[in-house]
C-alpha cells in the first residue's frame, strides 16, 4: 500500500483501496470470499501473457474470471487481493462502464463503502 504522495487520482484511489482492506478485516474477509467464489475452479494464468505489453514479471498470475481487468484477479501468496483496490478505482474513475461490466463486484464495492462491511 503505497498512500504517499501522487497527482494521480486513479493511483491513489487504487492504493486507497488496499488501505481500507488492510484497516477493516470484514472488508478484507469479504473480498476474500468473492475473490473464491467468482475464481472457483480456475487455474492461474500468467499476467505477462494475457497482458504483454503491460510490463508485468513472469511471476505474476491471475485467474481472470470475467473480472473486468484481469488484474482484479491477482493471486498473491498471503491470500491478498486487487479486488478492492480495483474495484475502488473504478468506482471513483469509470464507476458507469465498472456497473455495467460487473454489477456484481460493483455492488460488493459500493456495499463495503456504505459501511456494510465495518
Amino acid at each position: 500500500m503505497n498512500l504517499g504522495r501522487t497527482d494521480n487520482f486513479k493511483t491513489f484511489s487504487h492504493e486507497l483501496g488496499h488501505a481500507i482492506e488492510y484497516l477493516n478485516p470484514k472488508a478484507k474477509t469479504a473480498t476474500r470470499r468473492f475473490f473464491a467464489q467468482r475464481t472457483v475452479g480456475e487455474n492461474a494464468v500468467r499476467l505477462a501473457d494475457l497482458k504483454p505489453d503491460a510490463g508485468y514479471a513472469l511471476s505474476e498470475v491471475t485467474k481472470k474470471d470475467k473480472f473486468i481487468s484481469p488484474y482484479v484477479g491477482k493471486v498473491y501468496s498471503d491470500g491478498g487481493t486487487e479486488v478492492l483496490s480495483m474495484g475502488l478505482e473504478l468506482v471513483m474513475t469509470d464507476p458507469i462502464r465498472f456497473a455495467k461490466k460487473d454489477p456484481e463486484h460493483f455492488k460488493l464495492i459500493v456495499d463495503i463503502l456504505m459501511g456494510k462491511y465495518g
